[in-house]
């Protein structure tokens, strides 16, 4: 009877050792679940400098993400969640957003980034008179066009050491002599153009 109980208490712990063994096997053959991955832009389109705000958004329901990393198309990259970038060049980009999980696995989101050149502005001018006696008094006149954008600023430079920020200022010559007024408009891109009145 002894050696009978022995084979049996054997039996169970073989019994008992073998369900762990398959319990192991199957729990640690559980697929990973792969993270979940989606990317977005401020604007899509602009000039250049375009500068864009990068917003990054990913989820594992089984673990962590480890690590995310941005590819701007523009040979720059960055491994923020949600970055700032410049484009100093026009073209079309193509943005890749790729995140990895805690178990090595990555997914990967694109968008398209459009950046164009920017059109510099047109100035022109004019004044109510371009010569006479002195002191004289001459009315300016500024008109600044930009096509693709807005002029910011207006600067006259009366070529005797006055200047003016205004677009149709009022000057007056004190002494005689030839004198080159220019004025240079500036657009919301810092792109400029100037115009030459002789008086």
């Amino acid at each position: 009877m002894g050696a009978k109980k022995i084979m049996i208490i054997v039996e169970v712990i073989a019994l008992i050792l073998a369900s762990a063994f398959v319990v192991s096997i199957i729990a640690g053959s559980e697929k990973n679940s792969p993270p979940r991955v989606y990317s977005s832009s401020n604007i899509r389109t602009g000039k250049v400098p375009l500068e864009v705000n990068f917003e990054g958004s990913a989820s594992d329901r089984d673990g962590d993400i480890a690590s995310y990393h941005w590819n701007f198309g523009d040979g720059s990259t960055s491994d923020l969640q949600n970055p700032t970038h410049i484009y100093v060049k026009d073209g079309t980009y193509i943005v890749t957003f790729t995140i990895t999980d805690d178990d090595g696995e990555s997914r990967e989101h694109a968008i398209t980034i459009y950046v164009r050149e920017n059109n510099p502005p047109a100035a022109t001018a004019s004044a109510s008179r371009t010569e006479g006696d002195k002191p004289l008094k001459v009315e300016f006149s500024g008109e600044g066009v930009d096509r693709d954008g807005k002029i910011t600023s207006y600067y006259w430079d009366f070529d005797d050491g006055d200047t003016s920020n205004e677009q149709n200022p009022i000057h007056t010559y004190q002494s005689s002599g030839y004198y080159n007024a220019e004025l240079i408009v500036t657009d919301d891109n810092g792109a400029t153009d100037m115009v030459v009145i002789k008086i």
